[in-house]
């Protein structure tokens, strides 16, 4: 018996010191694992192009997430002090959740993003954060123009935005938040700024950014195997025109998580064939703002195919019909006997200096067609200096949030003289689109002029850009939608007061008339 106990306490000690290693080796495997959930890759070189902007941050460390290895994820708190010449100074509060929050005093309006990582949720209590993150622009432009007054509709702002269902990860490690480094340039650097990343380059890129000067910038990259990234694409896409796309319930839409399973971005082989397959799912939006502007680093092969939706024939149709192409001047005019023709080809920020001297000439005649009808848009504050040429009453600006269903009206007051007691015309065809075509419908509302031609191509809303996880960029239809004072979003056009056709003939065009 004395001999049997001792066996049974060697094989007891045996046991306990066999038990002991392996919750070592198990504490140590353990341990190991959560030190590289996150690792640092590398630092990525900053490339500033971004005009409107000073960014003087030299790098930025892009981080490995053992789950996903294919795709760059970031520090929350180091992209904000990256980022932070781009936008307003904002608050960062680690409790449960990362809180990034600001204050505009002068709107009395408080703005709060929460980051959760254990639901892998982004939420905020007024979505209108986005726009309202980046810091004012270098450019100071100078107007006449006052907002005399505004109006408010306001549903409920606050947006929740699961990750988890487009299969996005919220990692914390150390007690740092990460993402990936697409989310964070689209939740982290408001509506002005994007952020482009190659092999080993940053580049940063505003609004007014040419993006022939990225282009140019950057090689051919190597780093990204499509079967790697394709999945990311897809379902960055899902994501994204779900939040931020504005016509989303314009076209009937639900949600894009289903949309996309009519299309086979993962199986793809090429980024050529990626990229085919992106153009042929932004191509049957058939909206003229939402297009791809580059395919990216990744794929220098990439050409346009013809699109053939009727909407974009009927724009290149009137483009070419009305000689468009060969009009080299943004304003200018043509008199006639008894007759102006006030050309404005584009709206942008010279479009009030450009008009002082058309006007005045203007002014000596009893006929005006103001002529849009190779006017493509561009920006929305030259609309209200022209339209504050033919009237002297508020201008309103009408738009929508799609999302949350709010609603804003900007009354505008100008301080030109308007063109009273005068016989004022608009002119408009199928190349009428996007601030023309908020010109049109203004236009219409307020009975300022009459308008002839053909129907305009619509454009309803604001433009915005974004960067796939593949290299390639988007500009789309954003959540700041223009309605007409029927709360209608003017996508679909604007209809004309007496139709007429090419060829123009400005000389017998009263005649016509009348």
């Amino acid at each position: 018996q004395f001999r049997e106990e001792i066996i049974m306490k060697k094989y007891l000690r045996v046991f306990i010191s066999l038990n002991i290693l392996i919750f070592i080796v198990t504490l140590y495997s353990c341990s190991k694992k959560s030190k590289d959930l996150i690792t640092k890759k590398k630092d990525l070189i900053v490339v500033d192009i971004a005009p409107e902007y000073v960014f003087t941050k030299t790098k930025l460390p892009i981080y490995e997430y053992r789950n996903e290895p294919h795709i760059s994820y970031v520090s929350v708190t180091e992209f904000i002090d990256f980022i932070d010449e781009g936008i307003i100074d904002v608050s960062v509060n680690i409790t449960e959740e990362m809180i990034i929050s600001f204050e505009l005093e002068e709107y009395q309006a408080y703005y709060e993003m929460t980051i959760d990582a254990h639901n892998d949720v982004v939420s905020f209590n007024d979505i209108n954060m986005l726009a309202n993150l980046n810091a004012e622009i270098l450019t100071e432009y100078e107007t006449e123009l006052t907002l005399s007054d505004i109006e408010v509709y306001e549903q409920d702002p606050a947006v929740e935005i699961d990750l988890s269902l487009y299969n996005f990860d919220i990692v914390t490690y150390d007690d740092e938040y990460y993402l990936p480094l697409f989310l964070a340039n689209l939740f982290l650097t408001g509506d002005f700024i994007n952020i482009y990343e190659t092999d080993d380059y940053l580049y940063i890129l505003d609004n007014f950014t040419d993006i022939n000067d990225l282009v140019v910038k950057y090689k051919a990259g190597k780093d990204k195997a499509i079967k790697d990234i394709s999945i990311y694409t897809k379902n960055y896409l899902a994501l994204y025109f779900d939040y931020f796309y504005g016509l989303k319930g314009y076209k009937k839409i639900d949600t894009y998580l289903t949309e996309l399973d009519e299309y086979d971005f993962e199986n793809k082989n090429s980024y050529l064939s990626l990229h085919r397959e992106l153009e042929r799912f932004i191509n049957e939006h058939d909206d003229l703002h939402t297009t791809i502007v580059t395919s990216g680093y990744m794929n220098d092969s990439f050409y346009p195919t013809l699109n053939s939706n009727d909407k974009y024939i009927n724009y290149v149709r009137a483009y070419l019909n009305n000689q468009c192409n060969v009009r080299e001047e943004e304003v200018t005019y043509q008199n006639y006997e008894d007759l102006i023709v006030v050309e404005i080809n584009a709206f942008s920020l010279d479009t009030k200096s450009l008009l002082v001297d058309v006007m005045k000439k203007a002014n000596a005649y009893d006929n005006i067609i103001i002529d849009v009808g190779c006017n493509g848009g561009g920006n929305v504050v030259a609309v209200i200096e022209l339209l504050s040429y033919l009237t002297n009453k508020e201008i309103p600006i009408a738009y929508i949030n799609p999302l949350t269903g709010s609603k804003i009206i900007e009354y505008y007051k100008g301080t030109n003289k308007a063109l009273v007691n005068k016989n004022i015309y608009v002119f408009s065809t199928a190349a009428t689109f996007s601030a023309a075509n908020l010109f049109t419908s203004i236009v219409k509302d307020l009975d300022l002029a009459v308008i002839l031609g053909e129907k305009s191509s619509g454009g309803a809303s604001a433009i915005t850009y974004t960067v796939l996880p593949d290299g390639a960029i988007i500009i789309n239809s954003s959540n700041m939608t223009f309605v007409n004072h029927d709360n209608n979003i003017i996508e679909g056009g604007i209809e004309v007061d007496i139709p007429y056709q090419y060829p123009v003939n400005w000389s017998n065009i009263l005649n016509y008339i009348k």
